[in-house]
């Protein structure tokens, strides 16, 4: 029998398609004029100006060779996205790209949660300050 994981979600919460980046085009249309965060666990790159918020995740086999590793990592990721997800959705959505880097392999779940929490903040606070430039 598996133990536990460290942070359950929500009975019934899910993180349905409408969420999620697909497509090779929609990662690219991202990372061509992307709005950047990093710390030495992740980069994000961000894109506002969608009707809801969107996720896509990359964790390389060069950041983590097992697949339960990188597993691990993505899952952490969708979880802190989905509990900020309201938060991100105020006012407009947020297309969003988080790439792992290798010390991420070894964060604990909170480090993990903690990082990608602080700069999700951090590049919804730059996307509403590019907005009230534009206005």
């Amino acid at each position: 029998m598996h133990p536990p994981p460290a942070a359950e979600a929500a009975p019934g919460a899910r993180f349905p398609r409408c969420s999620r980046l697909l497509k090779a085009g929609e990662f690219k249309a991202i990372l061509r004029r992307p709005l950047t965060a990093s710390d030495p666990l992740f980069r994000v790159c961000a894109h506002g100006a969608t009707e809801q918020s969107r996720l896509g995740i990359t964790v390389s086999r060069k950041c983590a060779t097992r697949a339960v590793d990188r597993n691990r990592i993505k899952r952490h990721v969708r979880e802190a996205f989905r509990q900020l997800k309201t938060e991100l959705d105020a006012g407009c959505g947020v297309d969003v790209i988080v790439i792992a880097r290798p010390e991420a392999r070894l964060a604990s779940a909170a480090e993990l949660r903690q990082a990608i929490e602080r700069l999700l903040r951090r590049i919804k606070t730059r996307i509403g300050d590019q907005k009230t430039e534009k206005v």
